[in-house]
C-alpha cells in the first residue's frame, strides 16, 4: 500500500508542477511581449560577444607590433563594437540587414555594371529585390504587430495544451495506480508456513 501511495502522490506533484508550467507559460504573453523577449536575446548574445572578445584584446597586447597582435586587434575591435551593437541597437539589426541585403546591395551591384546595356539586364533582374525591400522596411510595424499577436496566440495554446496533458497523465496515472494487476498487492504467505507436495508422500507409500 506504501509503493500505491507514493505513487499516487508522484502524480499529483507532476500533474501540480505541469498545470503550475501550463499557468505561467499562458499568462506569458500579458507580462511579455515578443519585442522584449528578442531584445533580451540580442543583449545576451551582445555580453557573450564581448566576453568572447577578451582573449583576443589580451593576444593583441601581448603579440603588440607583430602581424598575429594586428590580426587579434581586428578580431577585438569587430567583437566589441558587435557586443555594443548587440546590446544597445538590436531594435536598428533587423532594419539595417534588409536595407542592406534587399536595397543596397543590389542598387551597387545595378552600378557596378560595365555598360548601360547590362546595368539595365540588372536593373531588371534585382528591382524586384528592391522592391521588396521597400515593402518590407515600410510594413515592419505592422509585420511585428502581427509577429506579436500570433505569439500570443501560441502561448496561451501551448499553456492550456500543457494543463490539460497534466490533468489527463493525472487521471490516467491514478487509474493504472489504482485497478492495473500490477500494483494490486494481496496479502504474503506467512513465511514461518511450510508447503509440502502430497507427490513426496505418495511416493514414500509406494
Amino acid at each position: 500500500m506504501k509503493i500505491k501511495t507514493h505513487l499516487t502522490a508522484g502524480a499529483v506533484i507532476c500533474s501540480l508542477i505541469g498545470a503550475l508550467i501550463g499557468g505561467i507559460i499562458k499568462n506569458l504573453p500579458d507580462q511579455l511581449d515578443l519585442a522584449d523577449i528578442i531584445s533580451a536575446i540580442f543583449v545576451v548574445t551582445g555580453v557573450f560577444t564581448l566576453i568572447s572578445s577578451i582573449p583576443d584584446i589580451v593576444y593583441a597586447i601581448i603579440c603588440f607590433g607583430t602581424f598575429r597582435g594586428a590580426v587579434d586587434l581586428a578580431s577585438a575591435i569587430l567583437g566589441v563594437a558587435s557586443g555594443f551593437i548587440l546590446i544597445f541597437l538590436h531594435d536598428e539589426i533587423l532594419v539595417y540587414a534588409i536595407v542592406a541585403y534587399l536595397i543596397i546591395f543590389p542598387i551597387v551591384r545595378i552600378l557596378a555594371g560595365a555598360t548601360k546595356e547590362e546595368k539595365k539586364s540588372r536593373f531588371k533582374r534585382l528591382f524586384p529585390k528592391i522592391f521588396t525591400g521597400i515593402i518590407l522596411i515600410a510594413a515592419l510595424p505592422a509585420i511585428a504587430g502581427l509577429a506579436d499577436t500570433v505569439f500570443d496566440i501560441v502561448l496561451k495554446w501551448v499553456g492550456w495544451g500543457i494543463i490539460v496533458l497534466s490533468i489527463v497523465f493525472l487521471i490516467v496515472s491514478l487509474l493504472v495506480i489504482h485497478f492495473h494487476p500490477k500494483f494490486s498487492y494481496k496479502k504474503q504467505d506467512d513465511p514461518n508456513t511450510i508447503y509440502v507436495d502430497d507427490k513426496d508422500f505418495k511416493e514414500k507409500d509406494d
